[in-house]
């Protein structure tokens, strides 16, 4: 919600709906709104009496030029922004070339790890979930030791319930060694076991080095696994699978940029691997932080799905004043299309028609 509407004036224009495009963009880069506060009302008093928050101090890899653009569009006064979407995205593409994708493959030096997921070995068929957040923790762990390679997640479920050697899995993954365990819970104890297993001499991980246009470079595991590209089905036609029915997608609607969650980023080397396979010139993408709420003791991430604070009903209950809901919230991922139709943020401030 920008400043004038906060207060409660009347003679809004597109310029309001710019300040919060640039709430919702400052927040996609930095992973927390502008101003953050315990109350509605610290929030607004933060908008009119402290200065935009720097972006490079939640993200370091963000241009100086695009900062200045988001200091821009977040002006206090309206005669300070952007008159219009256009000039802002205009600012925005002249900042940000966007250039082909390439990738390219380098075989890592140091050691390298795979976690496989841990076995469940307690009666309670929910502990699996337990023991799946164990092998999270571990791969996070370590993430963060320098100079180790560790496999991605997303490679390392795949091979979640699988008999199979561990030198032969270390050897698939691309890893020096293969870290598996199980966990038994005898409440109120938890009893968890390990092994490793080194790979066959000669097994080294590639890696897939890539740029993108919010994190800068990056480099990630490369696809090692056959990919399925149609659904099993005896009805004809077969429908495609996600990742190929992406590229495929990416390609036919012309797209010039991919905006997707963080989590995504493992798929970038199969999306790749389509992309040179079908003949289709890759295209650049940018892998935001989600959405996240300040909650007692630091902050969450907001689920679109389960989360009962996504929806807008949750901030406009009835009989409160229209103007109270920030109108970031308003943004089609947090919406009810059928219930809280998106206006253009080129147009006038939003209004919900049947409210007074």
């Amino acid at each position: 919600m920008s400043p004038e509407q906060s207060v409660g004036e009347r003679d809004l224009d597109g310029r309001s709906d710019l300040y919060s495009l640039g709430s919702v963009l400052y927040e996609m880069l930095g992973g927390e709104p502008p101003y953050v506060g315990s109350t509605a009302q610290a929030i607004i008093a933060k908008r009119f009496m402290e200065p935009v928050p720097r972006i490079t101090t939640l993200r370091e890899t963000v241009p100086p030029a695009v900062e200045a653009a988001l200091n821009r569009v977040l002006a206090k006064a309206p005669a300070d922004r952007f008159a219009t979407a256009a000039e802002f995205t205009d600012a925005l593409a002249a900042l940000t070339p966007l250039s082909p994708v390439r990738m390219a493959i380098t075989e890592p030096p140091g050691p390298s790890i795979a976690v496989l997921p841990f076995a469940n070995m307690s009666a309670d068929p929910e502990d699996e979930y337990f023991a799946d957040g164990i092998t999270e923790e571990i791969i996070n762990a370590l993430a963060q030791v320098p100079g180790l390679k560790v496999a991605a997640r997303a490679s390392c479920f795949a091979f979640k319930g699988k008999r199979e050697d561990l030198r032969v899995i270390a050897e698939k993954l691309g890893v020096g060694r293969v870290l598996a365990g199980a966990v038994r819970k005898a409440r109120p104890r938890v009893r968890t076991t390990a092994q490793t297993a080194p790979a066959p001499a000669g097994t080294s991980a590639k890696r897939v080095r890539v740029h993108d246009v919010s994190r800068g470079d990056l480099e990630h595991e490369a696809n090692r696994n056959d990919t399925v590209i149609l659904k099993s089905s005896d009805q004809s036609p077969r429908l495609p699978t996600y990742h190929f029915a992406h590229a495929v997608d990416d390609h036919l609607m012309r797209v010039t940029l991919v905006i997707r969650g963080e989590e995504w980023i493992s798929s970038v080397p199969l999306h790749l691997q389509l992309y040179e396979a079908l003949g289709f010139e890759p295209m650049p993408s940018a892998h935001i932080p989600p959405l996240s709420k300040t909650i007692s003791g630091g902050k969450s991430e907001l689920s679109t799905r389960s989360d009962p604070s996504a929806p807008v009903d949750f901030s406009n209950p009835p009989g409160s004043p229209r103007k109270a809901v920030p109108a970031d919230r308003r943004a089609p991922a947090l919406t009810r299309p059928h219930r809280h139709p998106t206006p253009s943020p080129c147009g006038r401030a939003s209004r919900r028609p049947g409210r007074r």
